[in-house]
């Protein structure tokens, strides 16, 4: 998708009340139809270079309204990577190790997206063929980023990296050390004293006060039923591809962020599988004449990195995410017409390097994820 920035757009889909105390560094609001707090620290410009602008932000939730009183239910990090090229698109790039006094913390694979600037000659693009978008946006640097006089000359590259599940512990240790340090792929760079301060201000902001115990980080795999196609239990292909097939038929969630839709499988019988997505309704409410497309995705199991299969929860239904090695363009996707609700004519046909399939609740896409990560370990050529 070849877009400029807006980041100000963002700040619009933020909960409607918020609040910063003066001389504070943190923007916390709260969420009334969730019940629940978000906090976020100020931006933490960690690289400023001619060649890349690199920035951090603390994100943590919990529930109700005030100071905490239970431990955060999510917390994460994320960090965006401006630059004229793309810096961390190889899986090997956006791995994230921090050293904060003695101690060692593997962040490991953070999720990946990234966004060219608006403008880019598609023949210097990594994806061959994009799917159209109507989306344009528009880069927007802080003032302070030394990549300004650059960005006069070359179109920009925005990379968004997170950290989706960082445990208390782990940021009770940054924020208490004297001296932090972070590699992020090739680059290393040290928190200054005043982030660190940002850093413990944060901290402090979504811990409970009397000391309850902080979550854990729980070994998902002992969360799912033995029989579910694993690692673990050397499920054959076979098994594995007819397990998935038939927890998609009955487990699809129909709910989703834009219009009600279902996945349904169509081949499942080798590492190259194929779903459809249909919307469950033709006609937009809006517009008689705007139909919703049927969307097909033909995967080869071989391009899937396992451990990018992330699991995403919504408010009423959960979203596993599939992402291809080095976010390569290789999952090929085609539009159809909907045909009263039958697959038409194909309208658009391009390439991406992620897929997403919604599940009913969490624990339908937490055993989804683990028979899929199963078969993609299986379809990877042997050395």
């Amino acid at each position: 998708m070849k877009i400029r920035l807006m980041l100000a757009v963002l700040a619009g889909l933020l909960p409607a009340l918020s609040a910063q105390a003066q001389g504070s560094h943190l923007q916390i609001s709260y969420d009334k139809t969730n019940d629940r707090t978000i906090v976020r620290s100020d931006l933490l410009y960690v690289i400023n270079s001619p060649t890349q602008f690199l920035e951090i932000q603390l994100v943590g939730r919990y529930r109700g309204s005030g100071k905490p009183k239970q431990a955060p239910d999510k917390l994460y990090i994320e960090l965006s990577s401006f630059s004229p090229d793309p810096l961390y698109q190889e899986d090997a790039k956006h791995r994230l190790k921090a050293k904060a006094g003695d101690q060692v913390i593997d962040f490991g694979l953070l999720s990946y997206s990234r966004i060219d600037e608006a403008g880019k000659d598609p023949k210097d693009s990594s994806n061959p063929k994009p799917l159209k978008s109507n989306f344009q946006f528009r880069v927007k640097l802080p003032e302070a980023a030394l990549l300004w006089g650059t960005a006069r000359t070359h179109l920009l590259t925005l990379e968004t990296m997170t950290v989706s599940e960082v445990q208390v512990p782990d940021l009770q240790a940054l924020s208490s050390a004297d001296n932090v340090v972070m590699k992020l792929g090739d680059n290393v760079f040290r928190i200054t004293p005043v982030q660190a301060s940002i850093v413990r201000e944060f901290t402090n902001s979504i811990t409970p006060l009397d000391g309850a115990a902080p979550v854990v980080r729980v070994d998902n795999s002992t969360a799912v039923p033995a029989d579910v196609p694993s690692d673990r239990n050397n499920a054959s292909l076979a098994n594995t591809l007819e397990w998935l097939q038939t927890h998609l038929e009955r487990d699809a969630s129909t709910k989703d962020i834009v219009v009600a839709r279902k996945a349904e499988p169509i081949s499942f019988k080798s590492c190259h599988i194929a779903y459809r997505v249909a919307p469950l309704v033709r006609n937009s409410p809006v517009s008689a004449t705007l139909v919703y497309a049927i969307f097909e995705y033909q995967i080869d199991l071989a391009d899937l990195n396992s451990e990018a299969v992330r699991v995403s929860d919504q408010r009423d239904f959960s979203m596993v995410e599939m992402t291809t090695r080095d976010n390569k363009p290789r999952i090929k996707v085609f539009k159809h017409a909907n045909d009263g609700g039958i697959t038409g004519r194909t309208l658009e046909d391009g390439l991406s390097e992620s897929a997403v399939i919604n599940l009913k609740n969490h624990d339908a896409a937490l055993q989804f994820k683990t028979a899929l990560t199963h078969a993609i370990n299986l379809c990877q050529p042997k050395p």
